[in-house]
């Protein structure tokens, strides 16, 4: 679904205005003084909680943060998977709850999503894992017909030389 005003966070290793080395403290700077809806900085921790729709951060922080992301789901279900074979009575109880767990989970699962648009192209790209699997591949296709059907880049377009015409004035 679209959002029309999204709200827009920096990474960083602290919530105030004043952390973080040189490069961060510029970008929180424009972006303070952007026509977004910039929230501040967050932490890690908020990331999985939603308090933002976009965060910012270097493409070298922002691959750990993704990776780690995706690991989660798979460290869960092993732990998940070990505490409920030590005994019949767990293995029942989570036999009972295995189908509801997983449609809980299905957002954190990466091939759900495939890949995302690789945005700066005069065209359609989604990047994805190189390690993705047939279901991850198969969504990513599906995410660049949404992307075409949605009309991204023409939206992109759109909203870059209206931002422009408005700081030129």
């Amino acid at each position: 679904s679209l959002i029309c005003s999204p709200k827009v966070a920096l990474l960083n290793i602290g919530e105030e205005s004043t952390k973080g080395g040189d490069v961060v403290l510029q970008t929180y700077q424009l972006l303070s003084e952007s026509k977004l809806n910039f929230i501040g900085n967050v932490e890690g921790r908020d990331i999985l909680l939603g308090k933002a729709d976009v965060i910012v951060c270097d493409g070298f922080v922002g691959n750990i943060v993704l990776k780690f992301a995706e690991s989660v789901l798979g460290v869960l279900k092993r732990r998940l998977r070990n505490y409920a074979f030590k005994n019949i009575f767990r293995k029942l109880t989570f036999g009972l709850l295995a189908r509801s767990l997983r449609k809980a989970l299905k957002e954190f699962d990466y091939q759900e999503y495939g890949g995302v648009p690789f945005l700066g192209v005069n065209g359609v790209a989604i990047i994805g894992h190189g390690s993705s699997t047939a279901i991850a591949i198969k969504n990513m296709i599906y995410r660049a017909e949404e992307t075409v059907q949605k009309k991204i880049n023409q939206k992109i377009k759109e909203a870059l030389k209206f931002y422009k015409t408005k700081t030129e004035v």
